[in-house]
């Protein structure tokens, strides 16, 4: 082996253990939530959806939630414990862009909501920000900027 394919060989284990490290945190922080969790959802209020295109896609999040928590199963008891909270948030596209990428640097679990674009919407428009679920201390000064639907 020449002195390149070691610096690329040693490049590659660097880079497998800090990918192997960065998951590790993840699944311990998720193990590790306190009591108060929460789930975060962030409507893209720049699509103008009906209200009824809302609901839809609202419950496709809760959905998508709920289908995370049957395999984490403390997550799902310490949400059911601390009430089933679940707050939604009006934002526009850069709310929802700025928050994954905060939420991927904090390492707290996120997801996206796509429509399939059969009816308002173009096919592919992000709907939804899903944060959580996740314990409420963590985020909760990332969204008072925006509106809280009631």
């Amino acid at each position: 082996m020449n002195y390149e394919t070691n610096i690329i060989f040693l490049l590659g284990i660097s880079f497998a253990s800090l990918l192997l490290l960065n998951l590790l945190v993840k699944r311990n922080r998720l193990k590790k939530l306190d009591s108060d969790i929460i789930i975060n959802l962030i409507i893209n209020k720049t699509l103008n959806m009906s209200k009824g295109k809302i609901i839809s896609q609202i419950a496709h999040a809760i959905s998508h939630v709920l289908a995370h928590m049957v395999s984490n199963k403390e997550i799902y008891k310490n949400w059911k414990k601390s009430g089933k909270r679940i707050n939604i948030y009006e934002g526009d596209f850069g709310d929802i862009e700025e928050l994954s990428n905060k939420a991927h640097i904090f390492g707290i679990k996120y997801s996206k909501i796509h429509d399939a674009g059969r009816t308002q919407i173009p096919s592919g428009s992000n709907t939804v920000l899903i944060i959580g679920p996740t314990s409420a201390k963590i985020c909760h000064e990332w969204f008072n900027y925006l509106k809280l639907i009631t």
